[in-house]
């Protein structure tokens, strides 16, 4: 079972923290869960992003790190002008309205905790963090460590030895890992010789100290080249076992996930009340605010002006939804989700209820990466 958690999660998560970079270390830090919930009397900010962060940071008590490679992919760098003026509301509101306003359209930021920091990245990253990563936190959590033995400093499982295949079969190089492993492989020989794959292909790859689902990739990668996607072949992790297949045969079963999107799904509405600062109508002049009529802060105008913002919020809410769905469906085609495909996606609360075969939550994993 750790191999399962090691393969389905240390590809893609490794890269994700790799690429993430310190915004800032505050000088009191405490949980990002605690700081989070934390009221702020009044903030207003008018800088680059990079700088809001950092300041967000400090002002917080919590270490904040961002994946910058991410974020410039979808145009948005650390000189992006920022401007959040707000009042009375908690670090998590504050972080949401920064992030929406850095944010390009179709192209939304989001965050999660992790590790005892704040990670902000893209939309796609965060999606495949909770997922893959929580799911991986939890079997973790049921095989509590075995304390009755002395502690030792353990190996690095997550880390193959040196590579060094000069023309290896690929038959022996799958035996190579399965030995070095010990994790269960199961091929499917048969479908990988209806796609015209031939265990003997020769495979060459000098490389050391990089993870085993790395390692298998450039394997891989040597085998598929020139096919197509349904002729491809593929790993994946199914039930504690690396089962090795063409797309065709991963493509013929569906499956249903259920992934916590949390923040990945916020919308950030401009708000009536406190969150977001608003001249209020004891600052308005007699001429503003009509002479001293009736309408004002609860008059006829506000609450019309009130419902028009609830309106246009569930405008908001249900694009944002559609354009999620949207972006995940085109990170591996549209022919893999009906009515071409087998594949469906809904949105419930703020989970993501996905059914795909094992072969397109693959693509959808290497797609996130």
């Amino acid at each position: 079972m750790k191999y399962r958690i090691l393969l389905a999660g240390v590809c893609v998560v490794a890269v994700c923290l790799a690429a993430v970079k310190v915004e800032a270390a505050p000088r009191r830090a405490v949980s990002p869960e605690r700081a989070l919930q934390r009221k702020v009397a009044r903030y207003s900010v008018k800088a680059s992003l990079g700088a809001a962060l950092t300041d967000y940071a400090q002002q917080a008590g919590v270490k904040v790190r961002v994946d910058w490679k991410a974020l410039e992919k979808t145009g948005v760098t650390a000189k992006k002008p920022v401007s959040v003026s707000v009042q009375k509301v908690t670090y998590k509101q504050l972080l949401e309205v920064m992030l929406a306003r850095a944010g390009k359209s179709g192209h939304p930021l989001g965050y999660r905790v992790m590790g005892g920091e704040i990670v902000i990245s893209t939309h796609r990253r965060i999606l495949l963090m909770e997922s893959l990563s929580s799911q991986a936190a939890a079997k973790l959590a049921t095989k509590p460590a075995d304390r009755s033995t002395p502690r030792r400093r353990p190996a690095a499982p997550n880390v193959m030895p040196n590579i060094n295949f000069n023309k290896l079969p690929f038959r022996d190089a799958l035996g190579f890992f399965k030995t070095v492993t010990k994790i269960n492989f199961h091929v499917n020989w048969r479908s990988l010789e209806q796609d015209g794959i031939d265990p003997d292909t020769p495979i060459t790859l000098n490389v050391r100290k990089i993870s085993v689902a790395r390692a298998l990739d450039l394997v891989f990668d040597q085998v598929n080249a020139g096919r197509g996607k349904l002729d491809s072949i593929y790993w994946v992790i199914d039930r504690g076992v690396v089962l090795v297949a063409s797309g065709n045969t991963l493509n013929r079963k569906v499956i249903t996930r259920v992934i916590d999107a949390g923040s990945a799904l916020m919308v950030v509405p401009d708000m009536k009340g406190p969150r977001i600062e608003l001249d209020s109508a004891t600052e308005r002049s007699p001429s503003e605010t009509g002479g001293g009529t009736n309408e004002g802060l609860f008059g006829d105008d506000d609450s019309r002006r009130n419902r028009d913002k609830e309106q246009n919020y569930a405008e908001m809410k249900e694009k944002h939804r559609e354009t999620i769905i949207e972006i995940i469906k085109k990170m591996i085609g549209d022919d893999m989700w009906q009515p071409d495909g087998q594949g469906d996606i809904k949105i419930v609360g703020n989970k993501l209820i996905i059914s795909q075969s094992l072969l397109g939550f693959k693509l959808l994993e290497d797609a996130l990466r």
